[in-house]
């Protein structure tokens, strides 16, 4: 099973870092266009944008595989070992109760997005919306690996 999150991890830094880099190349161009040719490349502006989107839901995932989301530890290390792993469980297993609203609300909208297409790509807004639903799933397959290893090793802060 170790496999499989680490598999998942690794395409997710990997999409990360090629959807960065195609989003800097385009908006460099973009930039060297309008400043030299005085010309402008329609879609760039909208793939930048639609790129940091599913960047920002790739990377939480990263996030929570590593276990490096941020959060207020001040009062949580006031308390005994056993009520901080306690916390912990608790809070990742509030994550996945928010998460799955939010795969439920974006499964529920999925119908309306797919009719929508973006203005210069002409790509279905459900490529672009659904990806809070599609990451939302991985992540919290994530906070459910966490929890069990929280639960049973005690390993929770560890990635695989």
């Amino acid at each position: 099973m170790d496999r499989f999150f680490q598999k998942i991890s690794k395409i997710t830094e990997l999409l990360c870092c090629v959807m960065f880099g195609v989003m800097c190349c385009g908006v460099t161009l973009q930039v060297l266009n309008r400043y030299t040719l005085q010309l402008s490349i329609f879609w760039v502006e909208e793939m930048a944008r639609y790129g940091m989107i599913w960047i920002v839901f790739l990377g939480a995932i990263a996030g929570i595989y590593r276990n490096a989301h941020t959060r207020v530890e001040f009062f949580v290390n006031k308390f005994p070992q056993k009520a901080q792993s306690v916390m912990k469980m608790l809070s990742a297993m509030l994550c996945v109760v928010f998460l799955s609203a939010i795969v439920y609300s974006s499964w529920q909208m999925a119908p309306l997005w797919s009719m929508m297409s973006s203005t210069a790509l002409d790509i279905p807004m459900v490529c672009i919306y659904g990806s809070l639903g599609f990451c939302s799933v991985f992540m919290i397959l994530y906070l459910v690996r966490n929890l069990v290893l929280e639960f049973i090793k005690g390993k929770g802060d560890k990635p695989c």
